[in-house]
């Protein structure tokens, strides 16, 4: 996993993110390589319907979490950073997993929150959950 330290002396990691994330404070955490970002995607399936107006179709996604993703989330747990970046629909089954697991401990797993959108930077001390 890639992981820098940012100014403020928190850890951050990049789960599976095959894009780099610079900080607000100018920090840069690199992406992962595309063969660790493809072997840590969520399962999908779609289903389909017609909209309203008939001229496109709604896509409904459900994401499934493999055990493959699974494991890789649970080893890092003990990487030994204070956050760890995932994308949204993984933080969406690791919340289902914990709740039908029975997990309560604590857990790194943020979502980044963004700072500027025109620069695509990210803050170095909000994250979602």
């Amino acid at each position: 996993m890639e992981k820098i330290t940012l100014s403020n002396g928190l850890t951050v990691g990049n789960f599976s993110s095959p894009h780099q994330f610079r900080f607000d404070t100018g920090e840069v955490l690199p992406g992962c390589s595309p063969e660790v970002s493809r072997s840590l995607m969520l399962e999908a399936t779609e289903s389909e319907e017609v909209s309203p107006c008939g001229r496109y179709r709604d896509v409904k996604v459900r994401y499934m979490m493999s055990d493959v993703v699974l494991h890789e989330l649970i080893v890092a747990l003990t990487c030994g950073c204070d956050v760890i970046l995932i994308p949204f629909p993984v933080m969406e089954t690791w919340r289902t997993w914990k709740v039908d697991a029975g997990y309560t401990g604590a857990d790194p797993f943020r979502v980044c929150r963004m700072a500027d959108r025109i620069t695509k930077t990210i803050y170095s001390d909000r994250f979602c959950v």
